[in-house]
């Protein structure tokens, strides 16, 4: 009796559940939040978490850290010393000096793309440009000529059709610099 009585009882519950385990329609999902509505919401901060795991290559690569590093591993080299300090302290004393170096444009930046992308006034395209603009010319006075036309030459033999503009694009500066 107890067999049959489980039995049934798994049997309704097999009968009856399914109902309640069906997918639900997700309401709300299309709600807007302000002016957006909830799912551009979901897929900026999904381009935002992606941004975040690029930057910090990208400030090694636009800053004065990979220079300072590679200055003091040469002067560490000069005195003879194998490990001492260690690679750790370099990292931190070329990382701190990077920020002293960096911090008028690292401001600028702030100042003028990122508070106002905050701030909701202007387009994500337009505050990369501005973010960019101080990073572009701390690269341009940085850069030696020679180096910067060897890669627009480059640049056009690999894109004949488009001429690059006076002001240097990312794409030929970053590697020139």
């Amino acid at each position: 009796m107890r067999i049959q009585l489980s039995a049934v009882f798994a049997i309704a519950m097999l009968v009856l559940l399914p109902d309640a385990c069906f997918a639900q329609q997700a309401r709300g999902i299309e709600q807007t939040a302000g002016d957006s509505t909830v799912t551009g919401r979901i897929v900026q901060m999904a381009a935002v978490l992606t941004a975040m795991s690029v930057v910090p290559a990208l400030l090694v690569m636009t800053t004065s850290f990979t220079r300072i590093l590679i200055a003091f591993s040469f002067l560490r080299a000069g005195l003879g010393l194998q490990g001492a300090p260690a690679n750790l302290v370099l990292i931190a004393l070329a990382l701190f000096m990077t920020f002293h170096v960096m911090s008028p444009a690292l401001e600028r930046a702030w100042q003028d793309g990122g508070r106002p992308l905050v701030e909701g006034k202007i387009t994500e395209e337009q505050a990369f440009e501005r973010v960019a603009q101080p990073f572009k010319e701390f690269m341009r006075t940085n850069v030696r000529d020679k180096d910067l036309e060897l890669f627009r030459e480059l640049d056009r033999r690999r894109r004949p059709q488009q001429a690059l503009s006076q002001d240097a694009e990312l794409r030929v500066l970053v590697p020139a610099f």
